[in-house]
């Protein structure tokens, strides 16, 4: 079985979910709407040649629950409406479904219609999504904000069981032009429309790619002025798009990782501002000494880090200085600065707007505020 890099871990997931190795399905409808704008119809296709029973369990973003088991014959298949299989869960919010089975070869669709619109049940459908399938980044390949008309919201679903922390940036005419972080419980489904999540900087056409401290899925919708309904899955990429390039934005002479000015104006919170880009980016290689080598999670992060030699015998962060500090250059997309891969590793440059955070936090002295 050919498995991509980032995938490897979510693989890895849902095997131990399953429990029995490869002879499970363990699938996830990213989001299913109970409203009187928007039905769904959910399908699930048994290609045994023998019964199988399958186990469909709905997760609101709030959390609440609803579970539906359904027998299905041999080579046949379910088509069930949302509000029969989860009848407590009328009314908005809509709500993701997980669907399990001892059996493999199950395969589902989703089929949502637009009650609203002119012909009063305009139809648009997209595939389930197995859970292998999840990535820590996902491309949203096109999304709309106004002065569009109708509207777009993306939806993503955390699968796992902690929860998740996800960083959305949105990319139009060649740039990186916004960026927002969110988080997503255990088990539970995200969504907005996309003027709230990018309240400015975004405007018509763009695309969006989401990065997570651990697998994720994803689809998006986009409507049309008339309500008619639109769907795609979101697809896995292997880094972040990083139209920037360059060496990060240091705010020095370019070359080196520099010092990049004296750190003045409002002082940086290391608990407030730089924690939380540890606790983001670094999560899940970063958690303890055994991992990574190194603990950025909260409470040991400060400690291990400032004024602290790495394994490469350079401080990982001299307080007033960039160039002596070891952690910072392993940010720059220069790899002449130190060795090994650039950090955070597999996930591209931070945002320049982290970035400069980090910067102003060394340069005015990497206080423990």
């Amino acid at each position: 079985m050919k498995l991509k890099r980032n995938l490897l871990c979510s693989l890895l997931i849902a095997f131990a979910w399953a429990g029995t190795a490869l002879a499970q399905s363990d699938l996830v409808i990213p989001w299913v709407s109970n409203t009187n704008s928007f039905g769904s119809s959910i399908v699930i296709n048994n290609l045994n040649d023998s019964a199988v029973t399958v186990t469909l369990t709905a997760t609101r973003p709030t959390g609440e629950q609803a579970t539906a088991t359904r027998e299905i014959a041999a080579f046949d298949q379910l088509v069930e409406e949302a509000g029969s299989l989860f009848a407590t869960l009328d009314g908005p919010p809509g709500f993701n479904v997980r669907v399990t089975s001892s059996a493999s070869n199950i395969t589902g669709a989703i089929v949502i219609n637009g009650f609203e619109s002119p012909s009063g049940n305009s139809p648009s459908q997209a595939n389930v999504v197995p859970v292998s399938d999840a990535a820590n980044i996902l491309l949203f390949s096109y999304l709309f904000a106004p002065p569009s008309g109708g509207f777009a919201a993306p939806v993503l679903v955390n699968p796992g069981t902690t929860e998740a922390s996800v960083t959305l940036y949105a990319y139009k005419n060649g740039q990186r032009v916004a960026d927002a972080r969110i988080s997503i419980p255990a088990g539970a489904p995200y969504t907005d429309l996309v003027q709230n999540i990018f309240p400015t900087g975004v405007d018509g056409d763009f695309y969006m790619v989401a990065e997570a401290d651990q697998p994720i899925l994803g689809v998006v919708f986009i409507f049309n002025d008339s309500l008619e309904p639109s769907m795609g899955n979101a697809v896995p990429l292997d880094a972040v798009p990083n139209p920037d390039g360059g060496d990060g934005g240091d705010g020095g002479d370019g070359g080196d990782g520099g010092d990049g000015g004296d750190g003045g104006g409002t002082t940086v919170s290391f608990s407030g501002e730089i924690q939380p880009i540890f606790s983001s980016r670094c999560a899940s290689c970063h958690t303890s000494q055994s991992r990574g080598g190194l603990n950025l999670a909260p409470g040991n992060a400060y400690g291990n880090i400032v004024n602290q030699t790495a394994a490469s015998g350079r401080v990982l962060i001299t307080p007033n200085s960039l160039n002596d500090s070891y952690l910072w250059l392993k940010l720059q997309t220069d790899t002449s600065l130190y060795s090994g891969s650039q950090m955070p590793q597999g996930r591209g440059t931070l945002p320049q707007n982290e970035l400069d955070a980090i910067m102003n936090w060394i340069n005015q002295g990497a206080p423990n505020n």
